[in-house]
């Protein structure tokens, strides 16, 4: 990993977080807008279509001329002030934002409703476009409205619910509504409707999510509008003039393509450019969520984790946004083929792709300048450089649209967005000290040149259907980019940001304990963790749709794998998984891959052995070897094998150099352990004293049937046998009878859990392990329970007393429990002890 302080370290796992939840409402807010594109192109005329992006742009742009660059001026001061304990000066600010972003929006929607005819003839939609621009005035302030409560909430370093609200609900109503259009052949203004009045829900949600949040956490609003205001607008007005500068450049152009051309060369150019929007949703949940953090750094004065953060940053910018611009910028005629024939056919559109992809990966490989350089309190230069470029955007448009066509705003947009980012790089390294070259930037810029750009290319240049084969050789190429970062996980700090992003916070939000976060950080993140910290968070089917995939590829990969060095084979409940979350910490073993047993060898045989061995990892992991040098051995653990009676014979043939370890328990407490938890599983329905006197009829002739049938599986073998799995003696024979009485290990649980420390040490060194201490032994799986009645305790110990004595003679020593028992506990009549049977009392 990348060294980093622990100050680094903290902000860092406070942006992956942050990001992480801003970046799943845009990825869904960009996939949603990129759906609409492809539903309105494919569902409307080119004319219609290139009428209802213009006004949707226009729309756009008024909208963000209201919000007067808010957002940015509440990320700067909510978050400082409440750190000041300046509560009162927060809501003062809170008022003096929203009441003339209010005024403003209320006035340009009047003024709309009234100009909508010339307005329509300005942008070249025509006395057509009179009623869209009429409808989203009266929908405009809605907008606003929604913005500036989500913008407040954002400022304190909280992304959901921006995520929930306008990245998830608002962008997918506007596109369910504009499929139902389509479907029942509603016409260009239900359209216009239908996507302005996923505004109206958006408002109201974040209107109460603010009131709810400011509640709790002010205590309430002030109702009192007395200036702190000049500090606020002096910082705030020209972040609305840039902001409304980069709105334009991002949107004016499809308005200047529809007036100085015709719609349907703005309905082109808006398919052309939508990529621009579907890779910028990493840009976009990163700056939201570095706006504060930047703010929290700016405050200390820590220019050397303020370059850290920023670098880091940057790498994790390009790694979530180069992909998607090298997939479609190499291949600019598949991609368009995704919007129809008459898109992909269109002059200058695989132009317009291609001069918008590379001024992309330049300005995402700049770094996020402009929000340094706006948190660092630059406001003023921030415009300058937004106006500067909206200017150049706007002269290249007008004297680039009639020569060129579409390529021509294609050209000038690159050249005002490459503008803007150059400055901002040059102002921020000047004044600030503070650039983007580092090794994480350059090797995440690599990966995808050489692992995207340059395979994509030639794949375009060669393939005999690019087109058609397009979705193919992009799942190929993106499944090779996540390996390869995987391998350089820890340069680009990606060990990082999945502990912070997939741990739980551990505290409010200016309490929290940062050492924690630090802590997990400094722990390379193993794909075992990521793996158990996926499984606490995605639902029941997803998990079993992911095992699946994971075995499938096992398969195919079988003979490449490792097979175990030993297996724990029970028995149940008598602290097999304390002992294997032992061992799988151990530095000279590695776990299976999926889960700790297979259960191969009692249930799961018929699979094959392909299927068992998919199960472990891949020969070359191990050959990292640990730190001593010694090449790593793997294992599994499966509580059911010592009791099925064909399980010792199939580890005998299948595995003939392993070893195998057996750890017995008080067979009562384990008979009663085991019932509670058939139980808690919802196994079992009987009292544990009927389940008890009833096991001989459940379980009645199952173990014949087992020998009889090598396919056949017993529910009541597994999950009824409370009494028959504590009768040791014969399972353990018949083990060594198999496998050899040198390759069997039995560890009396109760003694290992007395003195875990020194049993450990001796298994070790029977299993050949360099011998490895442990910081603790944490007891898993233990269940609370209710006493056993006495009378019971001592019926069972009488039951057992035979097969005890037998075992005690096979170990050559008594186990412990012996010594415990009740002086009542006598042998019951009719008990035999035959292991070679197989039958149970």
């Amino acid at each position: 990993m990348t060294d980093t302080t622990a100050a680094t370290t903290r902000h860092l796992g406070q942006v992956a977080r942050g990001g992480a939840i801003g970046l799943a409402g845009a990825v869904a807010s960009a996939a949603s807008g990129f759906a609409l594109v492809i539903v309105v192109t494919r569902g409307f005329p080119l004319a219609q279509a290139g009428m209802f992006f213009a006004a949707t742009s226009a729309f756009l742009v008024l909208s963000t001329l209201s919000s007067l660059g808010t957002d940015t001026g509440l990320a700067r001061f909510l978050l400082r002030y409440e750190s000041e304990g300046r509560h009162s000066d927060v809501r003062r600010v809170l008022w003096a934002a929203v009441v003339p972003v209010l005024v403003l929006a209320f006035l340009l929607a009047a003024a709309l409703w009234f100009a909508a005819g010339p307005v329509s003839t300005l942008i070249g939609l025509g006395r057509d476009g009179e009623q869209l621009m009429q409808a989203l005035g009266l929908l405009l302030p809605f907008a606003v409205v929604s913005d500036v409560s989500l913008s407040a909430i954002r400022a304190f370093g909280r992304m959901g619910s921006t995520a929930v609200v306008d990245r998830l609900l608002r962008a997918g109503l506007q596109t369910v509504a504009a499929t139902v259009v389509v479907v029942l052949n509603g016409g260009l203004l239900a359209l216009v409707v239908s996507w302005g009045l996923a505004y109206v829900v958006s408002a109201i949600v974040s209107v109460v999510l603010l009131k709810v949040f400011l509640n709790r956490r002010l205590g309430g609003m002030l109702t009192d509008p007395s200036p702190v205001v000049r500090e606020f607008w002096a910082f705030t007005w020209p972040r609305g003039l840039s902001k409304l500068s980069q709105i334009g450049i991002q949107k004016a152009d499809i308005v200047i393509v529809a007036a100085v051309l015709n719609p349907t060369a703005a309905a082109v150019y808006t398919a052309a450019t939508r990529f621009v929007a579907l890779g910028q949703f990493a840009t976009q949940a990163l700056q939201q969520v570095l706006q504060p953090r930047f703010t929290a750094i700016l405050i200390k004065d820590d220019r050397e984790t303020l370059r850290q953060v920023y670098r880091i940053s940057t790498a994790w910018n390009i790694l979530l946004t180069w992909p998607i611009y090298l997939l479609i910028g190499c291949a600019p005629m598949a991609y368009l083929s995704i919007f129809g024939g008459r898109y992909s056919a269109a002059d200058g559109a695989a132009e317009v792709v291609v001069v918008m992809t590379l001024a992309m990966l330049l300005a995402v490989a700049s770094g996020p300048v402009d929000t340094l350089l706006l948190m660092a309190g630059r406001s003023r230069t921030s415009l300058i450089n937004a106006v500067t470029a909206l200017v150049i955007d706007l002269g290249l448009c007008v004297l680039l649209l009639p020569p060129l066509g579409i390529a021509g705003a294609g050209i000038a947009w690159a050249a005002a967005v490459l503008t803007r980012c150059a400055l901002a790089y040059l102002q921020v390294r000047h004044q600030l000290g503070v650039v983007p070259l580092a090794r994480p930037v350059f090797v995440a810029a690599g990966v995808g040149i050489a692992i995207l750009a340059l395979p994509m290319t030639a794949f375009s240049l060669v393939a005999p259907d690019p087109v058609g084969e397009w979705p193919g050789a992009v799942a190929v190429l993106s499944l090779c980019y996540v390996v390869v970062l995987w391998l350089f996980r820890r340069t680009l700090c990606l060990d990082l940001l999945a502990a912070a992003v997939l741990r739980p916070r551990v505290s409010a939000h200016k309490n929290a304990d940062t050492s924690v976060v630090a802590a997990v950080a400094s722990r390379p993140m193993t794909l075992r963790r990521l793996a158990q910290a996926l499984k606490r968070r995605l639902p029941a089917r997803a998990i079993t749709q992911i095992r699946a995939c994971a075995l499938q590829w096992g398969k195919l990969t079988a003979d490449l794998r490792m097979t175990p060095s030993f297996v724990i084979v029970g028995a149940q409940r008598s602290g097999t998984t304390t002992l294997f979350r032992l061992l799988e910490q151990h530095p000279d073993l590695v776990r299976p891959t999926l889960s700790k047993g297979t259960g191969y060898f009692d249930d799961g045989y018929d699979h094959g052995v392909r299927w068992y061995r998919a199960h472990f990892p891949l020969r070359w992991q191990p050959r990292r070897r640990s730190d001593s040098g010694v090449r790593k051995a793997t294992f599994e653990c499966s509580g059911y094998y010592l009791f099925h009676p064909l399980a010792a014979e199939r580890i005998a043939h299948d595995l003939p150099d392993a070893r195998v370890v057996v750890l017995v328990r008080d067979p009562v407490e384990r008979a009663y352990s085991a019932y509670q938890h058939e139980f808690a599983r919802g196994f079992e329905s009987m009292t544990f004293e009927d389940a008890v006197c009833l096991e001989t009829m459940r379980t009645f002739g199952e173990s014949e049937r087992l020998l009889a049938d090598p396919s056949y599986t017993s529910f009541e073998h597994r999950h009824h046998a409370y009494l028959g799995r504590g009768e040791y003696y014969e399972q353990i024979g018949r083990l060594i009878d198999e496998v050899g009485r040198d390759r069997v290990y039995v560890m009396d649980a109760d003694v290992f859990f007395a003195h875990p420390v020194a049993e450990f040490a001796k298994l070790q060194k029977w299993l050949r392990l360099r011998e490895w201490t442990p910081d603790e032994v944490a007891q898993w799986n233990a269940r609370p329970r209710a006493r056993m009645s006495e009378k019971l305790r001592v019926d069972l110990a009488r039951h057992f007393r035979a097969h005890d004595a037998a075992l005690a003679d096979l170990l050559g020593h008594e186990p412990s429990w012996l010594a415990r028992q009740p002086l009542s506990a006598q042998r019951m009549p009719g008990v035999e002890t035959s292991r070679r049977s197989g039958e149970q009392s």
